[in-house]
């Protein structure tokens, strides 16, 4: 209702979600095939693969003890000013939230990141430990509110910091050595290099990665001051079954609004379906073309990459 109101575009369409489905997905007897691998790997996932990329690798659900065992131990600590109910009850109020947190990335796996992003677990690293920052970031309140209440005599001020040091060890967030700039020019991955050096900086360019699994979304730092798009990076080859009427429906609109297309990456049924777009069925990866517009209809023009 909130995007609706601002007339946003939504990165989900919520009626992919069908939960009644869901029952039979998890058992196997509903649903699509890379639908039944997103919810096995999901649910394997979250009791076994690691989310923190540092040397102590701790699974979504060895996250979630670790961070009620701490929050027990910040009230052992601050029991004279923490109250009992309350610590508690905030305790109770994280693991629910941790068990509707993953019921729901669990059902956006399922059912809205398609047949290449959900069964590979998209981004599993990154949405994961954003929950259980939230109950590092309280356990460290609470471990600081209680310290400020002590007396210079009680202060135990050393306790907190081993304890707050060992969090920042664990919480994938706070590699420091992350926080270096470093100009990477020689580095640029290809379709940004061809994107630089064959348009002006004011234009805008559509970049189709198929099958990419979140890199080609870098593009918005790569080709920056360059607009590049977050939509339809991906194009829907499994479950489409007209691909003109698609085109014409959700892509035709929002692709007339930029001045260049960048083939990043394509593949077989890439070309297959939608390959009436293009002037020649000579399409691969790295190729430009120049936007058109004649008769209301979007035109594409190879160009030569120098």
């Amino acid at each position: 209702m909130y995007v609706d109101s601002l007339d946003l575009e939504q990165q989900f369409v919520l009626s992919d979600m069908k939960l009644q489905d869901l029952p039979g997905i998890l058992n196997g007897s509903k649903g699509e095939y890379y639908q039944k691998q997103a919810a096995s790997n999901f649910i394997t996932s979250i009791k076994t693969t690691g989310i923190m990329t540092t040397k102590i690798s701790l699974s979504y659900f060895q996250c979630v003890i670790l961070v009620l065992l701490l929050l027990y131990l910040a009230w052992l600590y601050g029991k004279k000013y923490l109250d009992k109910k309350q610590t508690i009850g905030l305790g109770i109020t994280f693991f629910i939230g941790s068990i509707g947190y993953a019921f729901v990335m669990l059902v956006l796996y399922i059912f809205n990141f398609g047949p290449v992003e959900g069964p590979n677990l998209a981004s599993f690293n990154r949405y994961m430990p954003t929950y259980i920052l939230i109950g590092i970031s309280v356990v460290i309140m609470l471990f600081v509110y209680a310290e400020s209440k002590n007396n210079k005599n009680d202060s135990k001020l050393k306790y907190w910091i081993l304890i707050i040091t060992i969090l920042f060890l664990i919480e994938d967030n706070t590699q420091l050595s992350k926080l270096n700039p470093k100009l990477r020019k020689n580095l640029l991955p290809q379709y940004a290099e061809d994107i630089n050096k064959n348009t002006s900086k004011e234009a805008k360019v559509f970049i189709i990665g198929q099958g990419s699994i979140g890199s080609t979304f870098f593009s918005q730092y790569y080709v920056n001051p360059r607009i590049s798009n977050t939509l339809y990076i991906n194009w829907d080859t499994k479950k489409v079954e007209n691909s003109h009427e698609y085109y014409e429906k959700n892509i035709k609109n929002y692709i007339s609004d930029y001045d260049y297309l960048y083939l990043n990456h394509v593949d077989d049924d890439f070309i297959e379906k939608y390959g009436f777009i293009f002037p020649n069925n000579n399409i691969k990866d790295h190729q430009m073309y120049k936007i058109k517009y004649e008769k209301e209809q979007i035109k594409l023009e190879l160009i030569e990459i120098r």
